[in-house]
């Protein structure tokens, strides 16, 4: 990415990723630094892409000119220590204030407490005023510390982890603190000693991971190998994370974490390979193969380390998890007193690049030990470079409410300052004359102090009196509410997973509601999305189909739940054995086959030409490949044998050899051995064309060592590339093959095409020159290689094909239906490559055979910008839904331009789904800050692995999976579940219900607040505007805190205004807050003239009612009592829930006040004493109070029983009702494709497992009117839309207006279903990917069509449109089909004329609305959905 052209787009509204600018503080921190002495650490408060490349010296003294005057070297690297945590214990109590402050009604709280200290205002006592908000601000600095607590106790486990380093050595890069008296010593020491690293254990606890302990090593660890054991033992010692330094040597053992990014030195393998899992990185649970460097494999112990003479050059910092560069300089023959300088004679120079650097965060696995140097630490080590910093995030309703609050202030301002000006206008009116308010004459002139001086002290006097419009119980009420609703989704029985024992955990309370109005989610795949688990479960061998196991989608098309599918499949497991006994008896397989068929050993045994194909097709699988031996021994024992491999795809292959019995048994250097059917056979692999996105495939080229020593080359890869290159005359099998492909596509599995060559001995020979020539090469090295493998694979010979099934955990489909059903847009930004990223989104229902998937690929800012220009003038007249992939080189190119960021915005949002591959952990980031920023929209991220906490602090929630991938991301995230099916639950009811909860809550709370406060400022205007309090004292301490709290608690905590299941059955409800309806500025004002109107009333008809002899008490209890009765029961009118706590806080709210003023007034020194008699013991008191509560609320009772009564209730009406009298959850219609015949009436709540919207079209089936059933749906008054309301027909005809639209004026025709129809050429076998039978509701318009024979089934598939070469080709779902400049289809045509043909009618523009959208659920306009 161009850094110039990243910097111009970060100035613009999008808010592009820039990196962090040092503070100012950070500035002069650095310059006292270097003023004292102290060198200034290169990791601090530095710019990622400001850091220098850096040198690291190994038993080699650091270069004069790279040290300052006292010797020591100019430039410290960062130290290991990591802080995840927001909060010191010297920074917590000014940077909580801070973050407290910010809530502006806090801040105005603080002003009222300063002013309420001074005598001349008339407050009884400063500390008591001051006391709420204490407490406020004290309860919620418990809450941010202890949670902050959590984090600290994270940090500890982290950097007080163990690990090994070499004892009684001097690291010349190393650097000890210097003490204050060496820095007043004034330049008497001429160099600073450098004391040896010791190995320090760390006194502190260590952590623990969550059902994990943290390994501990020691220099005595058993688990050496015999051979290096007593030698690897010697000089090691353990050494905290946190006490890492940059040119440290590391031992590293068998299980374990890496502590920083670490070059491999050697490894207890013979080749230097290691392995590492990333899972904790990246999310991958494969393995991958690393290597060390050759040149410094002799390096194996301690007393080799201390020898060895290195210079370890590397690039600066960077965010790539994906590239490195950086060199070697060794010299092994120097004298202890050589420097730097003496190294050119004699030194070389090695490469070093990411396949040599095991980065932090990942694991060590199948490997005894590793000795590697510390190359970057801490906050320079890539996993940490893409972590963002921990973010104080605050929800959207708060953000809302401080304008709401300014907006009250406001009001407070102006009730105040007329009091003021009117007030010092009586003062000057009444100065010279008699005012009324004082018996008899005015003597000595004026009284009281001059009017200015009086209005300016009447204005303080009615900030404080009216300070309640603005109530600082309002943020411990919702502290509170949010607390508990935080303890509610703990608690949630449906989101808890017992293998784990693990619940949803919420760590930052203040922001539930928030998870109410997310528009988009963010997610990783692996680990997030899948189980990262395979099974071989079909193939295609020589033109036949086998494979009988269920698929997800198999299984869902049939209607087989779990269990029965997991029995059947331990049977046909049992008979795929009982078969494989007669070809060879198989110690090794598994309890529980994937891949069963009861034809395949028939044909093994039956026909020769299928057995020899058959063995070729699963040798191909048991050689070519990158999978690690077996720990276990084939010693013929029955025993299980498991692999493990860099890609679960190739670890599903070889497992599927095996269970047919071809075994892969061992990779020593480079001879491959495995087990044909018990006979052991060798291959000497001469060369490896590893897989790449580019190339989509992959070969390798062997030997066989036994006679006659052919030389073949086995490929596996893509039908797009591989087919282009098979050798002429072999068009029926590659017919034959692809329609298996087509088949096994259709049943969402990922598919691979085997094919092989016999290479003559002189071609082979040849070529490996070439092939060593292109890998030497310094420039263009990939492109040279690619060019030379292009040469060898060729007249390739067609064996068949593979289907494997990627295990996505447990409803994660139904969870993505429901949650794009509520209107809510997923993307998913995986590191994976382009072809398993779709293949999972088929499976997920992200991805569906209708839509049309634009594939942008590019090499320069220029291209993308064009691609993505010409994509968004396409988007303007969609003709179809249309998803959008693009990979992390593009996405990055896009990133790096104004231009680009606006156009990726505006075309991703258009489209239904995004797909974005191989993309960083920071371009996840930023893709979330684009969208978030760009359309000011909540944003959701969830994903599992470190290389997703980025993406999740960056989102406004954040939602880590605390499963099997590691703790980084639940550590960052604000929500922890343990599975992704747990999200719908999470956002459509705990998120809805919180939004709405909080809402009333707030709105509810003003309301009550300012009645109480507009009935104080009602009072003005008859005491002469002199700041006077109508109301006890006490009824302004106890309002808020007894009389009028149980209601707005109740409302907050237990409302509901549908309950879990309908939330759930129903996502279009969510789209409330999508569209923000809830807490709205109009609401708002709604609340404040609702307060308005009933203070006048509760003010005003006291005020004519009471008796002339009434004091201010008296009519103060009556008006309190009117405005809490009122207020109490306005609040319970907000409630939809009522159950008998509702009935319990309304009456204690109440009679509280009730029985507050009789207790009150019977202590002598209250202002009420005696005025029990003249309010409780007159009629008018009472008759006062039952009139100006029935007028304050007969509007809104009157307005919500027309509304009930309205012939055009609400969505939420209808499905309150229905909840109400236990009516069940409507049925559903589902838009199927794009014409009124596909719309299918579904009976069950949710879509089936991974059944796309486009499978469920009937296709290669005419609709026969005549053979078809008649059946009459149940179709209800309201029918129009997703979700009918069900009714029976007399209710329906009881009123002609009341009568809603139905889809069939008749009965309705079945369709029927030819299961053959897809079949493949071995005829006799129902197809599993036939779609099911389902109840297809056919249209008037479909229904002519039908009649006239112009209506024909289709196939559905998904039209694709690559970008960067223009191509388009029709796919049903198969990625390994992609490619630039070629299409495997017959066919490439487009897409508009295949989806829409000429001849058949579009839907119209109403009933389009009526079906995509999720604003409304039912209409009750048009009699007929198909009339214009």
């Amino acid at each position: 990415m161009d850094p110039k052209a990243t910097h111009t787009g970060s100035q613009q509204q999008l808010h592009s990723i820039r990196p962090r600018q040092p503070s100012i503080f950070t500035k002069v921190r650095g310059s006292v630094r270097t003023a004292l002495g102290f060198p200034l650490a290169e990791g601090i408060g530095t710019p990622i892409n400001s850091k220098p490349r850096r040198k690291v010296y190994v038993n080699i003294p650091v270069p004069a000119v790279e040290c300052d005057h006292h010797g020591r070297p100019i430039v410290v690297f960062c130290g290991n220590m990591i802080q995840t945590a927001k909060y010191t214990i010297l920074t917590f109590l000014p940077k909580n204030l801070f973050e407290q402050f910010r809530r502006l009604a806090n801040l105005y709280f603080l002003i009222m407490v300063i002013m309420q200290v001074f005598p001349m205002f008339g407050v009884a006592s400063p500390i008591l005023a001051a006391m709420p908000l204490i407490v406020i601000m004290s309860i919620t600095g418990v809450k941010d510390g202890f949670e902050d607590y959590r984090r600290h106790k994270t940090d500890e486990t982290v950097n007080f982890a163990q690990t090994q380093t070499l004892q009684n050595w001097k690291n010349v890069n190393r650097v000890d603190c210097r003490s204050w008296r060496d820095i007043f010593s004034f330049g008497k020491l001429n160099a600073i000693r450098v004391e040896p690293l010791s190995p320090v254990a760390s006194k502190a606890p260590l952590g623990k991971a969550k059902g994990k302990k943290a390994r501990i090593v020691t220099p005595n660890d058993e688990s050496d190998t015999a051979a290096d054991g007593p030698k690897l033992r010697e000089g090691w010692g353990p050494c905290a994370w946190k006490d890492l330094h940059i040119g440290d040597y590391v031992l590293l053992r068998a299980n374990d974490r890496i502590p920083a990014d670490i070059l491999v030195i050697s490894t207890d393998d013979p080749l230097s390979a290691c392995f590492v899992e990333t899972k904790g990185l990246d999310g991958e649970t494969n393995l991958k193969c690393l290597e060390g460097l050759k040149e410094t494999h002799h390096i194996r112990t301690a007393e080799d380390c201390k020898a060895a003479r290195l210079i370890i050059e590397a690039e600066a910092p960077t965010l790539n998890l994906y590239t490195f560069s950086g060199t070697l300089t060794l010299q092994t023959q120097m004298t202890q007193s050589s420097s730097v300088l003496d190294m050119d004679a004699g030194s070389r120079k090695v490469p070093i690049n990411v396949q040599n650097i095991l980065l932090r965060g990942s694991t060590l696995r199948n490997s005894e030990w590793v000795i590697g140097i510390v190359l970057f630490t801490g906050l320079d080590s890539k996993v940490v470079l893409n972590s963002g910093k921990t973010p104080s995030k605050r929800s959207l309703i708060e953000k809302l409410m401080n304008w709401q609050v300014v907006m009250n202030f406001a009001m407070l301002i102006m009730m105040c300052v007329v009091i003021a000006i009117l007030d010092a206008h009586y003062e000057r009116r009444w100065a010279h004359s008699h005012p009324p308010w004082i018996p008899g004459k005015l003597v000595g002139g004026r009284v009281g102090p001059a009017p200015r001086t009086a209005g300016f002290y009447t204005f303080f006097a009615s900030m404080i009196m009216l300070q309640n419009v603005v109530p600082i119980s309002l943020y411990i009420t919702v502290e509170g509410v949010k607390t508990i609703q935080a303890y509610f989704i703990y608690s949630d029985i449906e989101m808890y997973y017992e293998p784990t024992d693990d619940a949803c955990v919420p760590k930052s309370w203040n922001i539930s509601d928030d998870l109410g109005q997310i528009e988009y989610i963010f997610s990783d795949k692996t680990g997030t999305l899948t189980q990262n688990k395979m099974d071989f479960l079909r193939c295609s061998v020589g033109g036949a189909a086998y494979g009988e196991g269920y698929t997800d989608v198999t299984a869902d098309s049939e209607g087989i739940d779990i269990q029965t599918r997991a029995s059947r499949m331990a049977e046909m497991s049992a008979d795929m054995k009982t078969s494989m006994n007669q070809v060879w008896k198989n110690p090794y397989l598994n309890a529980t086959l994937g891949f069963v068929d009861k034809t395949i050993c028939k044909d093994y045994f039956n026909i020769p030409s299928q057995r020899m194909q058959l063995e070729m097709f699963f040798t191909i699988l048991a050689v070519c490949h990158t999978v690690v031996s077996p720990k276990e021994p084939l010693d013929g024992q029955n025993h299980p044998v498991t692999y493990s491999a860099q890609s679960p795809d190739e670890q599903a292959l070889v497992t599927g050899a095996k269970d047919f019995g071809v075994i892969f048994e061992s990779r020593v250097q480079d001879v491959v051995t495995i087990l044909v059917h018990g006979v052991p056979r060798s291959y000497r692999v001469l060369n490896t064309l590893e897989f790449t996105s580019t190339r989509k495939r992959m070969s390798v080229v062997v030997q066989l060592m036994e006679e006659p020593k052919t030389i073949l080359l086995f490929s596996k890869g893509a039908d797009s590339v591989l087919y282009e290159r098979l050798a002429e005359g072999q068009a029926g099998i590659k017919k034959v093959t692809f329609e298996h492909l087509e088949r096994f596509a259709n049943e969402g599995l990922r598919t691979l095409v085997l094919a092989y060559r016999v290479i003559p001995e002189a071609e082979a020979r040849k070529w490996c020159e070439l092939h060593h020539k292109a890998a030497c090469a310094l420039v263009n090295r990939d492109q040279e290689l690619e060019a030379v493998a292009e040469l060898i694979e060729v007249d390739l010979t067609l064996v068949g094909a593979t289907a494997i099934e990627d295990k996505l955990q447990e409803q994660v489909p139904e969870c993505i239906t429901l949650l794009r059903s509520a209107g809510i847009k997923l993307w998913v930004l995986t590191g994976d490559k382009l072809e398993t990223a779709l293949n999972i989104s088929f499976a997920a229902n992200l991805l569906t055979s209708s839509q049309t998937l634009l594939i942008l690929r590019a090499h320069t800012p220029l291209t993308i910008v064009t691609q993505l220009r010409e994509t968004y003038l396409q988007l303007q007249n969609p003709t179809n839904e249309v998803a959008m992939i693009i990979d992390g080189e593009s996405l990055g190119h896009a990133l790096a331009t104004e231009e680009g960021q606006q156009l990726l915005l505006e075309v991703g949002t258009r489209c239904v789904c995004v797909v974005c591959c191989r993309v960083s952990p920071k371009q996840k980031a930023q893709v979330v800050r684009l969208v978030k920023h760009g359309k000011n929209v909540m944003c959701a991220a969830i994903g599992d692995g470190a290389n997703d906490v980025s993406m999740i602090q960056e989102a406004n929630i954040g939602i880590g999976i605390s499963g099997l991938e590691g703790l980084q991301a639940a550590l960052a995230a604000d929500y922890v579940i343990a599975q992704f099916r747990y999200l719908s639950r999470l956002i459509l009811v705990h998120g809805r219900w919180s939004y709405y909860r909080t809402s009333e809550t707030i709105l509810n709370f003003f309301y009550k607040n300012m009645t109480w406060v507009f009935a104080l400022f009602w009072y003005q205007f008859y005491c002469g505007f002199s700041g006077r309090i109508l109301f006890d004292y006490t009824y302004l301490m106890f309002f808020n805190l007894i009389f009028t709290s149980l209601l707005s608690l109740v409302l907050g905590i237990f409302d509901q205004d549908v309950n879990a299941h309908y939330a759930l059955s129903i996502p279009p409800l969510y789209g409330i807050g999508l569209r923000r309806l809830l807490f709205t500025t109009p609401r708002f004002f709604q609340a404040v003239f609702q307060a308005v109107y009933q203070s006048l009333l509760c003010f005003f008809i006291p005020y004519l009612a009471a008796p002339q002899q009434w004091s201010a008490p008296e009519l103060g209890s009556l008006v309190a009592l009117c405005v809490i009765v009122t207020v109490n029961l306005g609040v319970s009118m907000s409630i939809k829930n009522w159950t008998g706590i509702v009935v319990a806080a309304v009456t204690l709210s109440i009679g509280s006040f009730l029985v507050y003023i009789p207790v009150y007034a019977a202590f002598p020194t209250s202002n009420a004493t005696g005025t029990l008699p003249s309010t409780y013991g007159h009629v008018e008191f009472w008759a006062a109070l039952f009139l100006a509560v029935v007028c304050s609320l007969g509007p809104r009772i009157v307005y919500g029983v027309l509304k009930s009564a309205s012939r055009h209730p609400g969505d939420l009406e209808l499905i309150r009702e229905r909840q109400k009298y236990n009516l069940g959850v409507p049925p559903r219609v589902i838009r199927v494709g794009k014409t009124e015949a596909d719309i299918v009436l579904l009976e069950e709540p949710m879509v089936g497992r991974r059944i796309s919207l486009r499978q469920l079209e009937l296709s290669k089936s005419l609709l026969n009117l005549d053979e078809a059933e008649d059946v009459q749906p149940h179709l209800g008054k309201v029918s129009s839309n997703l979700y009918p309301a069900s009714v029976t027909e007399e209710e329906a005809d009881q009123d002609g207006e009341w009568q809603e639209p139905v889809l069939l004026s008749g009965p309705v025709p079945l369709a029927t279903v030819d299961l053959e129809a897809q079949e493949g050429p071995r005829s006799g076998r129902a197809a599993r990917s036939a779609p099911p039978n389902r109840l297809t509701i056919i249209t008037k318009t479909s229904m002519t069509q039908v009649q006239q024979g112009s209506m024909t089934g289709r196939n559905g598939h998904t039209s694709l449109h690559f970008m960067d070469s223009g191509a388009i080709s029709a796919n049903t779902g198969f990625a390994f089909s992609f490619d630039d400049h070629f299409s495997s289809r017959a066919q490439v045509a487009s897409p508009t004329e295949d989806l829409h043909p000429e001849n058949e009618l579009r839907r119209s523009d109403e009933l389009r609305r009526r079906v995509m959208s999720d604003a409304c659920l039912y209409e009750r306009k048009s009699t007929d959905p198909l009339s214009d």
